[in-house]
């Protein structure tokens, strides 16, 4: 009987430290898993690059929604793309629509003292 405070308090000192680890280890993980999508995103560009032909490039996520916009801004360059997720390639003078599920160059365009103001 005497021992039953100390073993509360042992418990009551322990069982805080066991839940930070436990808080620790999810907050872990779920730094693993960003980590983890940054590499399949970093992964994902480079092929995309690859796909385009280039190596060193601003790479950008066009959404079925982005194309219908860009399409009635700008419809030569956008309209009549396939409507799903695309990817645009920047350089300094290339603009290159990829279309990264087929492996494949949708559009390309010389940008020669173009801006296009998306």
């Amino acid at each position: 009987m005497r021992f039953l405070p100390v073993l509360l308090l042992f418990l009551a000192a322990f069982l805080p430290g066991c839940s930070s680890v436990e808080h620790k280890a999810t907050e872990n993980k779920t730094e693993v898993s960003k980590v983890s999508e940054k590499v399949k995103q970093t992964v994902n560009e480079t092929e995309i690059l690859k796909t385009a032909g280039v190596e060193n490039a601003s790479v950008t996520m066009l959404t079925p929604q982005n194309l219908t916009k860009l399409a009635k801004k700008y419809p030569a360059i956008y309209g009549n793309l396939p409507n799903k997720t695309l990817y645009q390639i920047k350089t300094e003078n290339l603009l290159i629509i990829v279309d990264a599920e087929e492996k494949k160059v949708l559009r390309k365009f010389k940008l020669v003292g173009i801006k296009l103001g998306e």
